[in-house]
């Protein structure tokens, strides 16, 4: 009994790392709050949580605070870059849907699966960003080709990442259960998950 319950058990080990991910999930969310910083958050949320995959942590606040004020300027940068595009995408769909011409929907399909692309491109943007030190050109780009040479991956990480989304428009009423999960610990388990699939897909790029 007293081996199930010791600092070494499974039991000790498991609540730990709960009790680490309640932190950092805290942490991501505080940084969120003036909006602009959320691609810096982003960032040292997959830091903080592929150095505890990896089994390299320290003191859970000091890791992470140390990756968001590393990855600040080029992270924000990359997170109102973004938002700017998705802005494009959305107006440009509401333009092609106010067409009357027999190629609107060509062109609604070109801009959804544009849309699409680029999703899933910054699916990979801030965990790279996180691992690796490049260039803002070079992340997206290294994004784009890793979404689509490992898609099998990609889907998986979209299903981890969207699960809630679809959960809520098919039953409304776990609105509030989700919402307090995702308050309380569900991004740092939802990056917690991906990051297993993350580190499978940079160990191909890793130098020997």
């Amino acid at each position: 009994m007293s081996k199930f319950f010791g600092l070494d058990s499974p039991m000790w080990n498991f609540f730990n790392r709960l009790a680490d991910l309640v932190i950092v999930n805290f942490c991501f969310l505080l940084c969120c709050i003036p909006i602009v910083t959320i691609g810096a958050a982003w960032t040292a949320l997959y830091y903080t949580v592929i150095k505890m995959k990896r089994h390299e942590e320290g003191p859970i606040t000091r890791m992470y605070f140390h990756a968001f004020r590393e990855n600040l300027k080029q992270a924000t940068f990359m997170w109102v870059a973004d938002v700017l595009l998705f802005a494009l995408i959305g107006l440009d769909l509401v333009l092609v849907g106010a067409l009357q011409s027999g190629a609107r929907s060509v062109l609604h399909m070109t801009i959804l699966m544009i849309g699409l692309v680029f999703i899933i491109t910054i699916m990979y943007t801030f965990p790279l960003l996180a691992q690796f030190d490049n260039t803002i050109i070079n992340t997206y780009k290294n994004a784009f080709i890793m979404s689509l040479r490992h898609i099998g991956y990609t889907v998986l990480l979209a299903i981890v990442t969207l699960a809630p989304v679809l959960l809520v428009f098919t039953n409304t009423s776990t609105i509030p259960a989700i919402l307090m999960i995702y308050l309380i610990i569900g991004f740092g388990v939802s990056a917690f998950v991906n990051t297993g699939l993350y580190l499978k897909i940079f160990e191909n790029y890793m130098p020997e």
